[in-house]
């Protein structure tokens, strides 16, 4: 379950309010680095054009590495329980996501019959 300032972001890009304010403004991931409050992406060094939805999406992926998302969990977080528009919104929305990443964007691993999920970067794998 996505924690408490993730849900409160994707809330506030759902109804269109202002975002609350984060404990947790800047997040990296590798080369990528998200500024929380001024919905800033960047990937080494260059301002990403992310969409809202494309911004909430990479929020979500990078603040839970590992952990795989239902497409209908991601359908309801981002747009809303109301959005018909079918499952085809988030695999177009990864898609778009990927082919701004570049090279990174393969970090974005698809699982089958599921979802997605951010690929956990090796320093912070468990071994076993």
């Amino acid at each position: 379950m996505p924690d408490i300032a993730t849900i409160s972001m994707l809330n506030a890009h759902r109804h269109k309010r202002p975002t609350p304010v984060l404990h947790d403004i800047h997040m990296t991931y590798q080369t990528l680095h998200l500024d929380l409050q001024a919905y800033r992406a960047e990937l080494n060094g260059k301002t990403l054009n992310l969409s809202a939805s494309e911004f909430a999406m990479l929020h979500l992926l990078v603040r839970n590495p590992g952990r795989a998302f239902h497409r209908a969990d991601l359908l309801d977080m981002l747009w809303g329980e109301t959005y018909d528009g079918g499952d085809r919104a988030v695999d177009n929305l990864i898609l778009r996501l990927r082919k701004k990443l570049g090279p990174l964007g393969s970090a974005i691993e698809t699982v089958w019959s599921v979802g997605y999920r951010l690929r956990l970067e090796k320093s912070s794998q468990q071994v076993s």
